[in-house]
């Protein structure tokens, strides 16, 4: 398309400030329907938006999709909240430091796709299809894997489903849920009486 320097940047400026709306709904959301809800709802904002980039037509077109594609990435702090939630006090500093992981194989990821699809295969398009991948894998394990947030679920009132996930991953942890939760375990919301 012959992009100027200016539209260049416009392109990575657009996915920011998609970024900005995106953290601000998508988080208010977060705290309203649920966190795996809106999870899924970014992760699929992500996917398809970053496959339809390699459909824009025009330079209008390619802001708009990546500025919707920002918007779902703003929703990211969501699937993040959910694995704080489910780790203790101890390890929840090291762990969530480890998904930092990620975005470090990312960062090295990106290069070498670019490297084979925009140098050696010269496909902008491809170059774009296969970044939208990993979200797309995400969508199907939060689809699959991801329960909504226990805590989410008491702060609703809705203590039986929060035990019952609960229940669900200690049993996955290789614990025996009903020594952990007797059988008339109640839990409550102990911020928000």
């Amino acid at each position: 398309w012959e992009l100027s320097s200016g539209q260049t940047a416009m392109i990575t400026s657009s996915v920011f400030a998609g970024e900005v709306l995106g953290c601000l709904i998508l988080g208010y959301l977060g705290d309203k329907i649920g966190r795996r809800p809106v999870f899924i709802i970014a992760a699929t904002i992500i996917s398809v938006f970053g496959v339809a980039t390699a459909l824009a037509w025009n330079f209008p077109t390619l802001i708009l999709v990546r500025a919707l594609c920002g918007f779902g990435i703003g929703g990211l702090n969501v699937p993040f909240d959910i694995l704080a939630e489910f780790l203790t006090k101890e390890n929840r500093g090291s762990y969530l430091m480890s998904v930092e992981y990620f975005w470090t194989f990312g960062s090295i990821f990106v290069p070498a796709v670019a490297y084979y699809s925009l140098d050696k295969l010269q496909s902008w398009k491809l170059f774009v299809i296969l970044c939208a991948i990993p979200c797309i894998v995400s969508l199907l394990g939060a689809l699959l894997f991801v329960p909504e947030s226990p805590r989410w679920l008491v702060s609703k009132g809705r203590n039986e489903e929060a035990l019952m996930i609960l229940r669900r991953v200690a049993e996955l942890n290789g614990k025996n849920s009903h020594e952990l939760f007797l059988e008339n375990t109640v839990i409550y919301d102990t911020e928000n009486k």
